[in-house]
């Protein structure tokens, strides 16, 4: 399970790509991607989602930096 952000500038929402390398929408199961949801205990409960389940994100957006709250 791969975990990014995509779309507009400052408008990202969470993703997953499946194993066939497709986006899928998180927006539903998480708000965002940054320390809270990728702490260890937000990893488990994320690592038991099966990505083809999450609806399938249209069109090719942009890919945004993957984790909220990175500094320059």
């Amino acid at each position: 399970m791969k975990l990014c952000r995509y779309g507009k500038p400052g408008y990202e929402k969470p993703g997953v790509i499946d194993g066939a390398g497709r986006l899928r929408d998180l927006s539903k199961v998480i708000d965002n991607i940054g320390p809270n949801e990728i702490s260890p205990r937000q990893l488990r409960t994320l690592s038991r989602l099966k990505p083809e389940t999450m609806p399938l994100v249209d069109g090719m957006p942009r890919y945004g930096v993957p984790y909220v709250g990175i500094g320059k």
